[in-house]
């Protein structure tokens, strides 16, 4: 799994393991809460903000569009407008080269990752947009300062960080995205599913 530079690894500990004669296996979690697919709640750089228990389930489930933004690096609003982002999107998905390039499949971290711009933040954050999501481990780009998380968060946009779009369809989608029942925490692992609206006869 590819982790943010300094990030402590994902490992699990084994306490009790039925082949040293225990009478079950039974086992700790060891990760950043940033590993991997995850959600980022306000609290992650708001110090009064929303904890990854607060945040409302159905921000994170529901009908979500899945949108391309190739041949850039830095994601702003010419960049979302071109990707013909329907107005009545609430919860968004930024398919970039990131997919592309299979990022999210590398071992090493790799630096020069799409991203979002502060323009491109405050953008969503003007479209009544509840989440956004992207595919690398963060929404904003690599040793910048931190607008692009503060702005989405001030505004209550959840944001969904780590996805694998590689193959996935633009368009519509429907979303099942749970984070742990984490108070306190300020994000949290989550699994993300795509499935095709049902058509209804």
């Amino acid at each position: 799994m590819v982790l943010w530079p300094g990030s402590p690894r994902f490992y699990i500990q084994w306490v009790k393991r039925l082949e040293d004669g225990q009478h079950c296996n039974a086992s700790v979690l060891h990760c950043d809460m940033h590993a991997g697919t995850h959600i980022d709640a306000p609290l992650h750089y708001l110090a009064n903000g929303k904890d990854i228990a607060e945040c409302k389930l159905n921000h994170l489930c529901g009908s979500v569009y899945v949108a391309e933004c190739k041949g850039k690096r830095l994601i702003g609003p010419e960049e979302l407008k071109e990707s013909n982002i329907p107005k009545s999107c609430h919860r968004l998905l930024l398919r970039t080269d990131n997919s592309k390039d299979l990022l999210a499949n590398q071992n090493l971290f790799d630096q020069n990752f799409c991203a979002l711009s502060e323009e491109g933040a405050i953008w969503i954050t003007e479209r009544n947009i509840l989440l956004v999501g992207i595919d690398y481990l963060s929404i904003q780009p690599f040793k910048q300062h931190d607008l692009v998380h503060s702005i989405l968060l001030e505004s209550q946009v959840l944001i969904l960080e780590g996805l694998n779009l590689n193959g996935v369809e633009l368009g519509w989608w429907e979303l099942f995205c749970l984070p742990l029942l984490l108070p306190e925490a300020e994000a949290s692992p989550a699994r993300a599913i795509l499935r095709r609206p049902i058509q209804v006869l």
